[in-house]
């Protein structure tokens, strides 16, 4: 039996969010316009997100994480960082995300921005948010015929959220 070799459009490391939609599309067997469908956005901007000309708005990321079946973005390792990883995988704004939390949307931004730490209480919120979101499994780097996206709860203690402020 001889093996179809891979397609030169086929992408060799997956560095940006466009390969890892490059190279699930390729392997569904999909044009761009399909999969600009699925996502919500036209094939010209799949094709600028593939080339790296541009890159997904925060909107649009949990189409592509359903799509992909995973998140592709490197895990945080600080709060503020998972406080902006958290809210750019729901789609959501600093607003949307204050809202949520019911806090002002000056308070996400200097959360983000590592200006002030979040109190204990305001920590509590953020850890409940985290508990109650699913996340598929983000990209592990496994051989992709073995990936597989199996959700899983995020489960983070107080204490260690507030560790990762410093």
């Amino acid at each position: 039996m001889r093996i179809k070799p891979r397609s030169y459009a086929y992408p060799k490391e997956l560095k940006t969010i466009g390969d890892h939609i490059r190279k699930r599309r390729l392997d569904l067997g999909f044009d761009q316009k399909t999969i600009g469908q699925r996502i919500g956005v036209c094939c010209l901007t799949i094709t600028g997100w593939e080339k790296r000309h541009t890159k997904p708005k925060v909107r649009h990321l949990p189409a592509i994480i359903t799509f992909l079946g995973y998140d592709p973005r490197p895990e945080p390792m600080s709060l503020p960082e998972r406080i902006a990883w958290f809210r750019e995988g729901k789609g959501w704004s600093q607003e949307q995300m204050a809202e949520f939390l019911g806090v002002d949307e000056a308070t996400i931004s200097s959360w983000e921005r590592k200006e002030h730490a979040p109190t204990r209480k305001s920590v509590e919120k953020i850890e409940m948010a985290l508990r109650k979101s699913r996340y598929p499994c983000r990209n592990t780097g496994a051989i992709p015929q073995a990936r597989r996206a199996e959700c899983h709860t995020v489960k983070i203690s107080i204490e260690r959220l507030s560790g990762w402020y410093s």
